[in-house]
């Protein structure tokens, strides 16, 4: 069993999977201590070129396109490590992330997930230091946090959703003491084929999470202008009074 698992999940992202790769080989953190799990989610384009690249220092595991949450899923089941932290195919670990994440946990019995700051990087190239707000779960994103394994399973794991992120960070919170470190250990490239940049998928997304959660309790966990901006929508809509 390793201490950690590093997992990474592709679809059709042939172009950036070996940097991100890459970046987690650049580790300052023992690789003996650690597994990098691809999930290659049905990929046509030359993502299985790529991977051959990394034959022997990855562990490939590949499905039929089942969308991404679906790909996490099994890469969490498939995981031998104590600790998982998911890299986005299109993005980059700092360094020292294992090093420092697994300190904290390492080091604090009671925390079960922990995160940090970022690097968002524009398609123009340009570099925006994001500080996590941990009491406000929209501030985060599931890519660069670290769990404990178990309790990744102990919530069921990932939904099939838009945002399936905060509808998983929902569900820890209501459980399990997070951490942050007030350091930038990821880098989140922004471009124009990341289904996060598409406007209406982002408020279809949000209405998604409003009628599973109700706003009031996704308010509970934190702000986010999409989701008021959503939320005035589907009030007019339905010509509710905002309180």
């Amino acid at each position: 069993m390793y201490k950690v698992t590093v997992l990474i999940a592709s679809c059709n992202y042939g172009c950036y999977v070996g940097r991100a790769i890459q970046s987690t080989l650049n580790q300052t953190f023992s690789r003996h201590d650690y597994e990098i799990l691809v999930v290659d989610d049905g990929s046509t384009d030359d993502t299985g070129d790529r991977l051959r690249q990394f034959e022997g220092q990855i562990r490939l595991y590949q499905q039929q396109n089942l969308g991404l949450a679906r790909a996490c899923n099994a890469g969490i089941k498939l995981s031998q490590g104590r600790y998982l932290i998911r890299l986005d195919a299109d993005d980059e670990l700092e360094p020292e992330a294992l090093f420092e994440m697994t300190s904290v946990l390492d080091r604090n019995c009671d925390v079960e997930l922990v995160c940090a700051d970022r690097w968002e990087i524009g398609s123009d190239g340009h570099e925006s230091l994001v500080e996590v707000d941990l009491g406000n779960i929209f501030s985060l994103i599931a890519p660069g946090v670290m769990f404990r394994t178990r309790c990744l399973h102990d919530v069921g794991m990932y939904r099939p959703l838009f945002w399936e992120e905060h509808d998983l960070m929902i569900r820890l919170y209501e459980r399990y003491k997070p951490a942050c470190i007030k350091k930038p250990l990821y880098r989140y490239y922004q471009h124009s084929g990341s289904m996060t940049q598409d406007p209406e998928r982002r408020r279809q997304g949000w209405m998604e999470l409003v009628e599973i959660w109700g706003v009031d309790e996704l308010r509970k966990w934190g702000y986010s202008e999409d989701l008021e901006a959503t939320w005035s929508q589907i009030a007019r809509r339905d010509k509710v009074t905002l309180k």
